[in-house]
């Protein structure tokens, strides 16, 4: 600048015009340099501002993972420690300091009906696949008379003892017991269940207990009308169930019908720890009576309507084929007899 003065100064104008010119020239040089320089500074800094953001974003969305991860497994033990809580208050229950014993049934498949070939099968047992997709629970026993009196205030049976199991009850009679337990234990149960009747299938998948033959002992009978030494095991059948009263007359213990139900629980258990499910006393389901389909079913819960409810299991006046796990019999829902009963169960609401 000095140089161009002193030219200009000298007279050498053109010269110095030149100079300054050239250092204008530098000077737009340097700002543009300055001006990337200061771009590329900025831009690294985004650069580097947009790296710690999505590196702080991976971290973040890590650890919103392991929370909800955490969460999930919280939320799948405290579920897990309320079912086994459930499990632990339904596996008895008490209706006026009468106590009735529960069993927990799981979830599963079982091929329902009998193979053609059984002894004392019927045409009405057609074999097919039943998938139960819920757990539910069924009494360890068949309902008592003393738990019959306990919720209902009265006892129908004719054969008298708090042991024995309830009988000369119809089908309706037996879901009032339902109700009324129902009206006990309102916000008690587990969520989504009441106690009812079981369904056909849930009785005989529960009888069953994983079993295929005629008996849930893993036997099957070595006589439909006879004696039949394998039922022996586990029911009360026409063969045993006298009872030859001590203070009876002569001619009552010759000639008199001495048999009748038992107490309950004296036979052996099946697999999954439920007590006479054969015998003893014919147990209503909650179905209607019809036939099987031809296809594999999920929760089947028979038909809509009909005039005749289901009940299994056979009883204190029956022969050995009418025991076994797969035979069906129907009755009009008000009939009572004396060799029909129920089992409670707590099952899913439909």
């Amino acid at each position: 600048f000095n140089v161009a003065v002193s030219l200009y100064q000298s007279g050498n104008i053109a010269d110095a015009l030149k100079i300054l010119d050239e250092m204008e020239a530098i000077q737009k040089r340097v700002i543009a340099a300055e001006t990337e320089a200061k771009r590329k500074a900025e831009a690294e800094e985004e650069a580097k501002r947009k790296v710690a953001e999505e590196a702080l974003h991976k971290v973040l969305l890590e650890a919103k993972r392991k929370a909800e991860a955490e969460a999930k497994r919280n939320a799948e033990a405290e579920a897990k420690r309320k079912a086994e809580e459930e499990t632990k208050s339904f596996t008895e229950i008490s209706c006026n300091g009468v106590k009735l014993k529960l069993v927990k049934i799981p979830a599963g498949t079982f091929m329902m009906g009998s193979p053609e070939d059984e002894w004392g099968s019927y045409g009405n047992e057609k074999q097919h696949r039943v998938t139960l997709t819920k757990d539910y629970w069924l009494g360890k026993y068949q309902v008592t008379q003393a738990q019959w009196k306990a919720v209902m205030g009265y006892n129908p049976s004719k054969f008298k003892g708090d042991n024995r199991p309830v009988e000369n009850v119809s089908w309706d009679d037996t879901k009032s017991f339902c109700d009324k337990l129902n009206e006990r234990y309102v916000g008690k149960l587990p969520r989504g269940y009441k106690f009812d009747l079981p369904t056909e299938a849930q009785w005989e998948y529960a009888c069953r207990a994983g079993t295929k033959t005629a008996l849930n002992n893993g036997k099957n009978l070595t006589s439909v009308h006879n004696a039949c030494s394998n039922l022996d095991e586990v029911g009360w059948y026409t063969v045993n169930s006298e009872t030859i009263d001590g203070n009876a007359s002569f001619f009552s213990k010759l000639f008199g019908d001495n048999h009748k139900t038992q107490p309950v629980g004296q036979k052996r258990p099946n697999n999954w720890g439920l007590y006479d499910m054969h015998g003893n006393v014919f147990e209503w389901c909650r179905d209607w009576w019809g036939d099987y389909s031809d296809e594999a079913e999920t929760d089947p819960a028979g038909p809509l309507s009909g005039s005749l409810r289901i009940f299994r299991g056979g009883s204190w006046d029956c022969n050995a084929g009418a025991c076994r796990s797969a035979r069906r019999c129907g009755s009009s829902p008000g009939d009572r007899y004396n060799d029909q009963g129920f089992r409670l169960a707590l099952v899913p609401e439909q």
